[in-house]
Formats: structure tokens, sequence, C-alpha cells
């Protein structure tokens, strides 16, 4: 039994003497005990957070004692324990230097040790005594101890374990943070094991072994790993585990991980279960031996490091290190070191760090034998590593224990180039590939005067026996004065086999010439360096402090036909600088599909370390892109310190891309004088198939020069047997012209080879003056019958405009069925000297090889000169190969100031009857990305091509993306970038290649040709904006501008506008408007012409009218029906519905009522649309009313009369009003309109257009009221959409512009509605806000677009769109419409719109709510209106009994609830099944707040039921009155299936009933109350809301 103290006495006790109350050591006992053991509290030192040390002392306490306090502190004598400093974690590292601990060893104690003042039995303290010597006496194996309760288990010995875990590559360089083992077998488990000790870290790639001692487990089956992970530093990679455990029952187990046990990977699992499998161990032991050569200097200080490969597996990169002095002159050093299993060992890779005074080392060879098999292998290498002769050797696997047994001398002729400049002062290396793998890199240095031109040099390489040879890789290292070096041929003799075999080369290996290669694959065949197969490797450094590397980089390619070897990657001085790319092409033998990469650098120079960002490797020949993502640090003092890596290449990385075709291509240039050129030369060619793109003929070398064959390898796609070829040059530099005597193509794949032969001049100053050429192909392989050269004759008739001549350069591109004659300069004219002027037909020939039938041509010039505007009438050609005259009409402006500003022209042949076929448009934006300074019918599209030209001072460009779209195919096209174009960044380049990434589909589109003809009155023309609606059977476009850069719409003119826009199926009208703007603004309208391309249509509208404007419209608007409909058939117009426009147009009259109430009347112009089953009228201004010279006044009915082509049966209208004048606001009661048929239709409204009242909306749409009973009529149900829009949170994000909205649902659509005014903020569109709207709508279903936009005006119009959300309750729907985009002309790509689609997985759903119209009728007695705030909350019950109830708060608005007044008011309400009761209060607020209520009528607007709430009482607060009452339904109306009013009671009809409440307040002191007291009664029907019990029956001073 606890002491009785005083729980004062107790509170003064400190807390903190919780942690040491419990003594844990028992050093006390026994003074002859040894240094006593850590306790636990220097344990849990490393875990560094005393806030867990109460929990510690906690779990090793008797239950009854847990959590302690201040009570549970006490012993049974009422003393506090003695305190314990062994115990206080704060004096740990004290402890830990005074005795000298590195790891703890006693495990906790089960129960504390009792009061040095409470005395002790001898039995327990020679238990102590024995626990203490056990514990000192124990053997320490590593740095374990057993943690937690002993567990005492007699009938088990301990057994001594061994672990061994493995970290991976890829951890975290060290992981500090507490280790846990627990073992688990077929006799039980293990406590948990910790598992520290001195230095011990768990670096990456590393292992850490430890032994522990425990019962045994018997047979282990599983094995529990924890990490105690508090950051993301002590994240821990592990790789395997192995466990051993000695006696006689020796055994090992081992466990694959791979896994992380981290907070911060993967699932944030810190402990695993892991299954283990009984077998031989997953590692190897094995001895190395190194020998240093016997030579001055041969020594290093350098840190050296080793890797192994076997069949099985590579081992980490381990530092050789022991103790001693290691690596001099003629020295012998062992190392010992562990890997996993190897298998059989092929290669030693060995290397330093260059570090030291004498870093340079000469090694002579490396024996590595492994432990255990005792199995040896020999390296030898007799070569130095040093940054001259590289940090990094390969070292290949001798055959026998014989350092010099199976060796091969290889005699190495090297042949240099007797041309200029040929010899070469760097250092160079082969390596000789055969059937039995590769010597590995050899220096050929036997001479100070080694490799100069036009002589021989002889080596011997002392190497393994590779077998027969296949291939040399030779290279040099750039070094020197003059690196650059021409390479004949090299010859290679075996000693042993006398195999000789020639690897011919005549190519460059030089930064500055050819290719800028200065490695070279050569096979044993002609043309060999021609052969192999050119991978273009990108490497991207990485954009960080540092990333760049002054190294010497190399790569290994490997795949699944063999390895590339280790290539040296250097092309350019600023190689591997941070943030560039650069592209190295890697010219080796066919290696089939990759499966990895290795790479890495030699650690040489200043900056060695270097930071990868990705790599690429581009097979163009197999048509295969590796993407390989990297990120990381190749650096010895950087993350694990690795400055090589390996990556598997996965099938995830690579993706196709255009397969291509190697070639050979040989330029012959005559042997005449002068015949050579400087300019650029390019070549495109054609076959059977298909055509390349233009290829530039570049090297770094000099190409072209007189009687010179130049080389060229080329990539190409497959385009079938080649017809022709086009040959040009650029007519840059001082020498241009050129005279060529033939090109010859050869497929190195199929050895096909086509002779091109041009024995011409290409050049300005000679022969016909051209620069280009068409070449027919000759040889076996061409198609029967050949091809051959044709002289078209192209006739160019400049129009008979004013200023319509041209100087400009002009030229043209003819495309036939076989091909095209590419880009030709119009430059002699046979029929004027001075050609293109006004009214002149000019005549060109055009050589090129035959197109067949011509199908388009295009048209253009390069807008040079004073005069550059040209008016082209139109063009003939007439093919004398068969006497055919083609004629291509224009009759348009190629002009930056005229038309629509375009300088080329894509012209169709004209049909019979002039009639010209359509041409596809293609819509191209093109994403330039947000980084700082990145300014600047093709069927089925598979990539594009995109450049610049580098000029001006920002021309570096970051280009994101490109995406093309096809309207008229409706499909949209993504090529993907995200790289810059420039010269000074990325790798150098201003034109790429892009793939198609993905396809989507569009909305289909339409592409017209519009022919509007003006009047040919006096006046007729317009300088006003004109716009274009169409109307079709499948709905409408929206309005089009016809606009270009001419001077349209003059009278009798006649303009062409080329437009896209949604398809609508067979069109019915049009509407044609203007905006009333410029001086002359009136316009006569003659006729319009539509040809739809498509379906080969022409719609005509006969007009004939004038558009003029009113007063108070600035935009006048006609409809034009269509009188006749063509059909195109070969070329001919044929007429296939032809009517009268007054067929078409028929009158509707709309009667507008204005309501009876103060104020209600507007001076705004009020505009309307109405819509009908088979369109809308489009806006139309109610401007001349019929009735009355002052319209839409209070209580006031104004008659319009609006003629229109018929609609049909009528379904909606939206009415608004421009906020303009006085007294804007305006109240509609509602609109009658009546169709030609005489059929009525009403639609009522009963609500405010204004931005001061209601819903602050100037727009309304209103559908049609139903022809049912009165006393259930109500307004048309209207959709009411909750639009939040969210504006960015970016710089300038806001706008000042005129924002609108267009919902699109699945059975109809909104139209445009402006944005006028924010429900949130007053300022509307600034940075980071929301502003809310409310739209209304008839039905159009659930949304599945939407479109927003501005109008661009104001001077901060640019606005940046987060994203849109919006909501409609009576659908139950709330929709995410994610934009993130600038609509900016300037932003982007410049669209001030953009169309919205839902986003699937942030789309919302719930229950909808229910429509409702309440009838408010105040009573006609004095006094009975109110000013206060009214509500409501409605009671209902489901069909399955359950009741429930919604409130609804009716506006505070003037003019409500007065005297006699009947209020309507459309609500939407939750579904609370069938109303039986209402209730029905005010907040007792105003001047006037008594209100006097009649009834209240119900009507659900879906059920079409009406129910009724009498009440005939008064609201306020005097004494028989109440603020709040009950009203239960009273009748229910609803339909009969005759569509008669049926009533009937309601099935819970309930009474209002008086419940009599007692209140009993408590007799004790203070226990009455001043306060309110309210009280709300809840029962099966309900509850009676909150009543106020103000009025006591019993005591005037109530709750006493």
């Amino acid at each position: 039994m606890e002491p009785n103290i005083p729980s004062r006495s107790l509170d003064r006790i400190p807390t903190s003497r919780n942690k040491f109350s419990f003594a844990t050591a028992a050093v006390s006992i026994n003074s002859s005990i040894a240094l006593p053991a850590p306790p636990q509290s220097f344990l849990r030192h490393v875990m560094k957070d005393n806030s867990r040390t109460d929990e510690f002392y906690d779990v090793h306490l008797p239950p009854r004692l847990r959590k302690t306090t201040a009570s549970t502190m006490i012993n049974r004598d009422g003393k506090l324990p003695a305190y314990d400093s062994l115990s206080d974690p704060h004096l740990v590292n004290y402890f830990a230097r005074k005795f000298g601990w590195t790891s703890p060893i006693e495990p906790p104690r089960k129960y504390p040790v009792r009061s040095s003042s409470h005395p002790t039995s001898a039995l327990s303290t020679r238990r102590n005594v024995h626990r203490n010597r056990q514990l000192t006496q124990r053997k320490r194996c590593g740095d374990v101890r057993q943690e937690g309760p002993i567990r005492t288990n007699t009938s088990s010995r301990n057994v001594t374990y061994k672990v061994i875990l493995y970290t991976a590559a890829d951890s975290n360089p060290k992981s500090k943070s507490e280790k846990r083992v627990q073992l688990i077998g077929t006799k039980g488990y293990s406590e948990n094991l910790l598992l520290s000790g001195p230095g011990v870290h768990f670096k990456a790639d590393s292992r850490d072994c430890f032994q522990i001692k425990c019962a045994s487990v018997g047979d282990l089956t599983k094995v529990v790993i924890e990490n105690t992970c508090r950051c993301k530093e002590d994240a821990w990679k592990l790789s395997h585990i192995v466990i051993r455990r000695f006696g006689k029952k020796a055994k090992s187990w081992r466990a694959r991980a791979g896994c992380w046990l981290s907070t911060f990977h993967g699932d944030e699992k810190t402990k695993r279960v892991f299954e283990v499998t009984e077998g031989k161990e997953d590692t190897s032991v094995y001895h190395i031996e190194v020998y240093t050569a016997d030579k001055m200097g041969a020594g290093t200080d350098a840190s050296v490091y080793v890797t192994l490969f076997g069949a099985k597996g590579t081992s980490p990169r381990t530092k050789l290190e022991a103790s001693g002095n290691h690596f001099e002159r003629a020295q012998t050093d062992a190392f010992t070191i562990e890997t996993p299993r190897l298998g059989r060992l092929s290669m030693c890779r060995i290397e330093h760090d260059n570090k030291g005074i004498a870093p340079g080392w000469l090694l002579e060879r490396i024996v590595v034998t492994h432990v255990g098999t005792e199995h040896r292998y020999i390296f030898p290498c007799h070569e130095w590593l040093s940054k001259k002769h590289g940090l990094i050797k390969d070292l290949q696997l001798e055959t026998s224990d014989s350092s010099y047994a199976g060796m091969s001398d290889y005699i190495v002729h090297i042949y240099t180039g007797n041309v200029r400049g040929a010899g070469t002062d760097a250092n160079v290396s082969i390596i000789l590939f055969g059937k039995l793998g590769e010597t590995g890199p050899h220096r050929l240095d036997n001479s100070k005067n080694n490799f100069e031109r036009g002589r021989e040099d002889r080596f011997v390489v002392h190497a393994p026996n590779v077998g027969p040879l296949e291939r040399v890789r030779i290279s040099h290292d750039n070094s020197g004065i003059g690196p650059g070096w021409f390479l004949d041929k090299v010859r290679v003799l075996n000693s042993q086999t006398a195999e000789e075999i020639i690897f011919p080369c005549n190519r460059w290996l030089a930064t500055s010439e050819d290719d800028g290669q200065i490695s070279r694959e050569l096979l044993p065949r002609d043309s060999s360096s021609f052969a192999t197969i050119p991978y273009k490797v990108h490497i991207t450094t990485g954009d960080k402090k540092y990333a760049g590397t002054s190294a010497n980089v190399f790569c290994v390619l490997t795949g699944e036909k063999g390895s590339s070897g280790q290539i040296s990657l250097t092309n350019d001085k600023q190689n591997f600088s941070r943030g560039r790319t650069d592209i190295f092409t890697v010219a080796v033998e066919d290696l089939g599909k990759l499966s990895k990469i290795e790479i890495g650098h030699d650690n040489a120079g200043l900056g060695a370390g270097w930071y990868v960002e990705e790599i690429y490797v581009e097979n163009p020949i197999q048509g295969l892109l590796y993407k390989i993502p990297v990120q990381e640090w190749f650096a010895v003092d950087e993350s694990d310190g690795k400055i090589t890596r390996e990556f598997l290449i996965t099938r995830k990385m690579a993706a196709r891309i255009r397969k291509k075709t190697p070639w050979l291509c040989q330029v012959a240039t005559s042997d005449v004088r002068f015949g050579g050129t400087d300019a650029n030369v390019f070549i495109k060619i054609y076959g059977s198939d298909g055509e390349t793109d233009e290829i530039p003929l570049e090297s770094k070398s000099q190409n072209f020069q007189r009687s010179q064959v130049d080389d060229f390898k080329l990539e190409i796609n497959d385009i079938g047997c080649l017809r022709k070829l086009r040959v040009w040059h650029d007519n840059k530099g001082v020498g241009s012209g050129w005279h060529l005597d033939h090109i010859l193509l050869r497929d190195l794949n199929s050895g096909h080879e086509y002779m091109f032969p041009c024995e011409k001049w290409l050049a300005r100053d000679e022969d016909d003056g051209e620069t280009v050429r068409e070449l027919p192909a000759m040889g076996e392989n061409v198609e029967k019958p050949p091809p051959i050269s044709v002289d078209y004759k192209v006739h160019v008739f400049t129009g008979n405009k004013w200023g319509s001549g041209t100087d400009a350069n002009v030229y043209i591109v003819l495309y036939g069925e076989t091909s095209d004659s590419g880009r030709r300069e119009l430059r002699r004219s046979s029929t004027y000297r001075n050609k293109f002027e006004r009214g002149h037909e000019d005549i060109f020939t055009v050589n090129a090889v035959g197109l067949g039938e011509l199908s388009k041509i295009v048209i253009g010039h390069d807008n040079i000169g004073g005069g550059a505007s040209w008016f082209l009438d139109k063009v003939d050609i007439l093919d004398p190969s068969n006497g055919k005259l083609y004629t291509f009409p224009c009759n348009r402006w190629l002009s930056k100031k005229e038309d629509d500003g375009s300088l080329e022209r894509t012209l169709l042949p004209a049909g019979e009857g002039g009639i010209v076929a359509g041409t596809i448009t293609y819509i191209i934006r093109v994403s330039t990305g947000d980084v700082r300074g990145a300014g600047t019918d093709a069927g089925k599209m598979e990539r594009c091509i995109i450049g610049h030209d580098n000029k001006r001072l920002g021309c570096a460009w970051f280009l994101e993306d490109v995406i093309v779209e096809v309207p008229s195919l409706g499909q949209h096209f993504r090529f993907p970038c995200s790289r810059w174009l420039a010269t000074n960044a990325d790798d150098g380049q201003t034109e790429r290649e892009l793939y198609v990434e993905n396809v989507l589909d569009l909305e289909e589109q339409a592409n017209m040709l519009v022919r509007v003809r003006t009047g040919d009155a006096f006046g007729a023309g317009t300088d006003a904006k004109v716009f274009l609606t169409i109307y079709g059977i499948d709905g409408k476009t929206e309005d089009i501008l016809l606009g270009n850069k001419s001077n349209n719409f003059e009278r009798n003119q006649v303009d062409e506008f080329k437009i896209v826009c949604r398809s609508v199926g067979k069109v019915t009208k049009l509407r044609l408007s203007h905006d009333s703007s410029g001086i002359g603004a009136a316009w006569q309208i003659h006729s319009i012409e539509l040809h739809d391309f498509k379906e080969h249509l022409i719609y005509t509208c006969e007009i004939d009218q004038w558009l003029k404007k009113t007063k108070g419209n600035k935009r006048v608007a006609i409809e034009a029906p269509v009188t006749k409909i063509e059909l195109i058939e070969n070329g001919k117009r044929k007429v296939i519905e032809e009517l009268s426009k007054e067929e078409h147009l028929v009158n509707y009259s709309v009667a507008v009522h204005t309501s009876d109430i103060w104020g209600a009347g507007t001076d705004a112009n009020v505009y309307m649309i109405l819509y009908g089953e088979e369109g809308d009228t489009g806006e139309r201004h109610l401007n001349n009313s019929l009735t009355n010279r002052n319209k839409f006044e209070r209580n006031q009915v104004d008659v319009f009369n609006l003629q229109a082509v018929n609609l049909g049966v009528l379904r909606r209208l939206r009415i608004w009003h421009d906020n303009r004048g006085g007294g804007a606001a305006w109240h509609l009661h509602k609109i009658t309109v009546t169709d030609p048929n005489g059929s009525d239709y009403t639609f009522m409204c009963n609500q405010w257009l204004s931005q001061s009242h209601d819903d602050k909306q100037i727009s309304r749409e209103l559908g049609v009221q139903e022809d049912i009973p009165e006393e259930l009529r109500t307004k048309a149900v209207t959709m009411t959409f909750d639009v939040a829009v969210h504006t960015a949170d970016i710089r300038y994000a806001g706008t000042d512009a005129n924002v609108f909205m267009r919902l699109v649902g699945k059975t109809g659509e909104t139209g445009r509605i402006p944005l006028t005014k924010s429900l949130t903020n007053r300022n509307m569109w600034e940075r980071g806000q929301v502003d809310k709207f409310k739209l209304d709508a008839v039905d159009i279903g659930d949304l599945e677009k939407i479109e927003i936009g501005h109008d661009g005006k104001n001077p901060g119009a640019g606005w940046c769109l987060d994203k849109v959300i919006i909501d409609c309750t009576l659908l139950g729907k709330t929709w995410t419409f994610e934009c993130g985009e600038w609509l900016d002309k300037s932003s982007g790509d410049g669209s001030l719109r953009r169309t919205l689609f839902p986003s699937v997985d942030q789309t919302i759903e719930y229950k909808p709510k229910v429509p409702y119209e309440v009838i408010v009728k105040t009573s006609d007695i004095k006094g009975a209106g109110t000013d206060a705030g009214v509500f409501m909350e409605v009671y209902g019950r489901s069909e399955n009994g359950t009741s429930s109830s919604d409130r609804y708060d009716f506006p505070k608005e003037a003019r409500l609830f007065e005297r006699n007044n009947v209020d309507r008011f459309n609500i939407e309400l939750a579904d609370i099944g069938e109303p039986y009761k209402l209730r029905i209060g005010h907040d007792n607020r105003g001047i006037g707040s008594r209100w006097h209520l009649e009834s209240v009528t119900l009507i659900d607007q879906q059920q079409k039921k009406a129910f009724d709430f009498p009440c005939n009482a008064w609201f306020s607060k005097g004494r028989e009155e109440q603020l709040v009452r009950e009203l239960p339904v009273g009748h229910i109306k609803s339909l009969t299936t005759k569509g008669k009013v049926k009533r009937h009671a309601s099935t819970l009809s309930l009474d209002i009933v008086e419940y009599s409440i007692a209140v009993f307040t408590g007799d004790v002191s203070g226990a009455g109350t001043d306060a309110g007291v309210y009280i709300i009664l809840f029962g099966e029907h309900g509850d009676s809301g909150e009543c106020k019990l103000s009025k006591s029956e019993t005591n005037r001073d109530k709750f006493e």
C-alpha cells in the first residue's frame, strides 16, 4: 500500500528525477568486478533524443510502475530511489571517455535495482554478482550487444553468428543511424540486436561485418533488419545479407534485399523481413599482388583503385590500402579484398587519382588469386598510368600461369597520308579486336618523330592473343602543337599466325578536319571507315556549380552483339562545360540493341569532378534512340566517390526514330579552270518511295577543289530505288562558281550504285546562270523507263492593279505526281528585262527531271527591294513532254502590307469553269520555353524539322514544343523539344529534328473559302470590322472576323477569305454583321458565296441590303438564308437546290413586359437572342418598340418585330443589357414571343438584370414556360453554374481586359457571356485572386468544355489563367478546368482565348439538388409587410421514411414581403423527399420588422407538385406573437395524366400542438441564471427548432 503523502508535496517533486530513478548498473555490489559496462542511457546516446529516456526506463519496469508519475516514483518505504550517475544521459560522453567505452555490452535489467537505502537479501546480492561476472566475462563480439530482457533458456546454448551486410552502390554515401537485426529460425527467434561500433557508417558500395552471440534459433528461416532513419542522410539501401553460424554445425545463409530502409524512399518502410536461403556464401575473397616495374620513377604516391570483371558480375571499385609504403619501384604489394561472387575473371581495371608528389606509375602486372579455389589470374600491363598516358587501364587476362604465355607480338605498320599537314604530334593509341576479345589500348611510341607526313611507322604490340583480327580502333589524344592527323591505312601482322590484314582509312583524325573525330574504327575491307555504324552520343552536363570537368572522358557501349571497348570522347575545347550538351559520333561495328553504357573519366586536371544530367544514344541505322537518365556525380570527393559508372538500358529507355540507311556519296569536281567552289553545297535525293531532307555536304576539310573527289557518309531514310538528285549551292564565298563532273551514291548495305552525271556549271556568271541542277539517276538498279529532264515553260502574269509589280526576287516550286522541282529562282525572263511589272507576262524556263501530272505550285518572293508588294494574277505552265498547259489562278497579293500578309502562295490548277480545289490549313503553335533568355496535305505526320537563321543579337532560342493542328482532319500532333537552338548553348545546333510524341483527336473543322461581293452603289463600301457566323443543321460557328491587310469591302469589289471553322453540316443561313467603326461604316452587301472544299459544295446567299448603324447600337447585323446550293463535279457547278430569299425569312413578334415595381425600368440598350430547334437569331438589338417611344419603363409592354430565318419550335432566349445610362438596373417580368404560325411562347423572368441587385447579373437565360394549369405553372427550370476563376499567382498575371466565357454541354451551349461583376472582388482578375460568378443556363447537360478569353483591351491585358472551377448543384457535379497558360498576344502562342476540358481526376459528383419555386403571400392588412431578413427551413421525408431538412435564406432586397405582395423565388434545395412541414421566421431587424404572413406555397418543378402551407399569423416579438413559426403542409396539388390539377391531403398530416415545458433549477448555491435559455425538442417527425424560453408561466424571475 502506498504511503499517504499529501498531493501538494508530490507536486513539488521535480519530474526530471524520473529519468534517473532506477539504476541499471550493479557496479556497487562487487568492487572486484572489472570496469562497468555502459548503462542503458549510454546505449541510447546515438539516438540524440533525450525525450525518449522516460519511455526507455518505463519499458523495463513492472507494469504497475510504468508511465511513472509523482506518486509512482515513491518506493514502498515512501522514499525516492537513489540517483545513479551512470544512468544519467547527460553524462554519457564523460563516462565514454573515462572508461573507454566504444560499444555497449550490458543488457538492460528486467527490474530496477532497489534503492541503496533499502536492505537487500543475501540471495539477491549473490544473483547480482553472478550476473555481473557473466557479463564481464562474456566475449565481445565485434561491436554488438544484446538489447532488451534476457531470454533464459537452459535447454539452448549460446552460439556465435557473423552477420555481413552489403550496402548498395546507389545508397547514401554514409548512413550513421542505428541498425538492428533479429534472427528467426526453426527453434525460435533472437532479441533485437543493435549493430554499431567505431567507424561503422554503412558506406555506399561497401560491406560491414558483425559478430553476435545469442541463444541458438536453429536453422535460419528469416532475418529482420531495421534502420532508425530520422533524416534523409540516414536513408540506407541494403543490397544483400550473408549470415554464417560458427561451431560444429557451421552453416551459411544469404538473403537478397535490393531495397531501401528509409522513410524518404519507396514505400517508406524502415523495417523489413527477408527470407533466407541456405547455401554457399555469395562472396569471394581475392588475394591481389601488384608488381611495380623496376624502372626509375616507376613508383607512385597516388591512391590506387582496382575493379575486377567476371562472368557473373563486376566488383565495386576498391581502394588498395594497407599499412606501409606501397607501390614503390621493383616492389610487390599484397592486398586482400572481399567482393560478391564474380565467377571466372576476364579483366582487371586499375586506376589512380593522380595525387601526391610523384603520381606517375609504371605497372608491370597484377596477379589475382581466389582464396578457396587458389585459381590464379594474371593481368600484364607494362604501361605507365599517368596524366599523359592515361590514369585508367583495362588489363586483359592472361590464359596461363606464365605472364608471357598466351601472348602474341603484333607488328603494327602505321601509314600517315601524304597530304599537307598530315603528320601529328599527339599521342596515338590502338586497340586490336579479335574473335577472342580485345587487347586493350596500347600507346604507339618508339621515336620522337613518329607519324610524319608520308611516313610508315612500325611498332610491336605485345598483347594477349585475341584470335583472328576483325577490326582495330586507332585514336590520339589531340595533344601537341599540330595534333591533326591524316591516316592512310594500318597494316597488322600477327607474328604467331603470320596473318596480315590491312585496315584502310584515308581520313583525317582531327577536330578541325573532316567530321571532327579523333578516333576511327577500321574494318579490313574497302571503304572501311564508312562501313561502321555511327552511334551519336549526346551527353548533357548538369547545370550545377562545378558540374563541368577538365578530365578525359570515355565511354563503353555494350550491345547484344558485343562491346565497343573504351572510346575517348573529345571534339572541342569546351567539351563537358556546365549546362552544355556535347554530341559525339562513335563509329563502331554494329553492336545490336544496346544493353548498357559505361561512362567515366580519368580524374585528370584541376577540376576533374563532373556532374552528368542525362545521356542520349542515337542509332539512326536501327532507328533507335536511348534516353538514359543519370543525375550523378563522377567525382572522388562527391557522393559515393565513383568516377566511372555503368548504366543498364531498359526497354522503357528505347524510343523509335526514323530508321536510316548508310550511303557513301562521292562528289567529283571537274578538272577545269576555277572549277572548285568555296560555297556551301547541298543535295536532295528522290526515290520511288519518297525523298530525303536537304542534306548539307560539309566537313572540316577543304572540299570541292578542282579535280578532287570528296567522300561523304550519309544516313538517309529508305526511299526505294533512286530516281533523281538535286544539287545546289548557296553562292557564298570568294569563288562560288562550281563545275560539277558527277556524283556517285553507293548503298553500303546492299552495294547498289547510282551514277548522276552533270558536267555543267553551277554559277551565276557561267552557262545559264543556274546554281541548281537536277540530275537523273543512271545505273543497273534504276527503274525503267529511266527519268528524263524536261524544260518547263513558266508564264507568270502580274495583275493590272496600281502598285501590283514587284522588285523582289521571285521563286517557284513545281509539284507533280512523282516529285517536285525544288525551289527555283525566276531570274531570267525571256520577254522582259524588267520583270514582274504591272500587267506583264514573264516567261521562264525551269529544267527538272519529269514530274508527271502537275498538282500544285508554290510561288513567293523574298520581300527585298523598294516596291516588294506584288499582285499575282495567275501562273500558266506548259509541259513540253506532253504539250499540256496548266493554269494556276491566284488573284491575290503577296505582300506583308496587303491581304493576309503572306509572301508565299500555294496555288492549285483550275479545272473546267475555273473551279479551284481547296488546300488544307495547318495551324502551328510553337511554345517557347520558360527559360531565361529563351525568346527568339502531309498525311500522317511523323516528324518535323525546325530551326532559325541565327541572325540578330537575341537569336538564342529555347524551344519547348511544336504543336501542329490539322482542323480539317480533326487531329493534333505534338512534337516535344525542350532544348536550345543556339550556337552558344546546349550542343550548338540551330536546327532540330523532332518526332511526334502523341496524336490527339480534336473536333473536326472545315476549310472554307468566303467570297464577299460589295454592292455597286455610291458609298457601298465600309471601313468597319465585318463578322460572319455560319449556321448549319449541326450547329453554328463563332463570330469570324473577315479581314486582312488589304483594303477590303470597297464598292463593287469581290473579297476572298480562307477560314477554318467548326463543321456545321449542311449550311442553312449566314449572319453578317459589322461593328459600325470607321468613317464610312454603312455597307451595301450584294451577295456571299461559301465554298466547302471538303464536301465540294458552294452555298450562295443573295442579300442586296444595307447594313447601317441605328441609334444606340454599335453592331448591326442581317441574316441571309442560303438561296442556292451547287455541287462541284469534274470542275463544273451543278445546282442541286434553289429557293428564294422570301421563302426563308419570317417575322417574330416579341413583347417585353417590365415589372410593376419601383425602379423597374431601364435606360440601357437591351439585346436578345432567340434559340429554336433550327438555330438562333444571333444578337439582336431591341431598339425600335412598336408600342412605346420611351421603352422599358415600369409596368410597360414593349413590342418588337424580329425578322429571321425560321427557327422552328422555340426553346429558350438570352436577354441582357449593356448597363449604360443613369438608371440601368432593370426588373424584367416576362417576355412573350409569337411565331409566324401564331404560337405564343412565354419566358418568365421576374428577376433583376442589375449589377447592384440580387446576384448582380445583367444577363439572363430564360426557358419556355410550360403550358400547364396556372396553379402549377412556374418559371422554366434554369441551371445555375457557380464559376470560380483562379488567376495565377505569378508576376503580371492579372488583367484589365474584358473577360468572357462560354459553357458547352452535351445538349447545348450558353454562347459568350461577359463576366462583368465579381461576387468576391471589386477589382477583378488580379494576381492570385479568385473571382466568383453565377451564370444561368437552360438545360445544357453535363459540361464538356468551356471557352474563356478576353478582348485584349486596356494596357495590362495579358492574363495568366490558372484554372476554372464550376459547380452545378442541380447536376450534382463540380468540374475543374486546368489551364496554367497565358492569354496574351506577347506570351505563349499569342492566343487570347483558350478552350479548356474538364479534368477527369478532379471531377466531383454528389447528390444533386431539387429545383423549387417558392410563392410567399404577405397578408393584405395594415403593417403586414416587413423589412427583416426572412428565412425558412423545409422538412421532408423520403420513401424509406428518413426525415431531413434544408434551410434557405431569402434575399434581402427592397420591396420584398410588402403588404399584399406575392413574391416568387426559384431556389434549389437538397433532396429531402416529400415536404411535410416548414419552419419560417425572420431576424426582427429593420424599422418595420413585424410581418403578417398569409401562406407559403412550395412547387416541386421536377415532379409538378405544389405544397401549400397556410399561416395567417404575425411574426414579431410581441407577447402573444413569435418570430419563428412551424407550418404543417395543407393541401398538395399535382397533375393527373390528363393534365388537370388534383388536390389531396399529405400522407403525413401534422397538427400544431403546444408543449408544456417545466424547467427545474437545482437547489444548490448559485444554481440560477440570468442568461437567455433555449431549447430544441426532437421527435420522430423532426425537431422543433431553437426556441427561447423567454416567459415563465410560474415565475417572473425565471431560472432561480
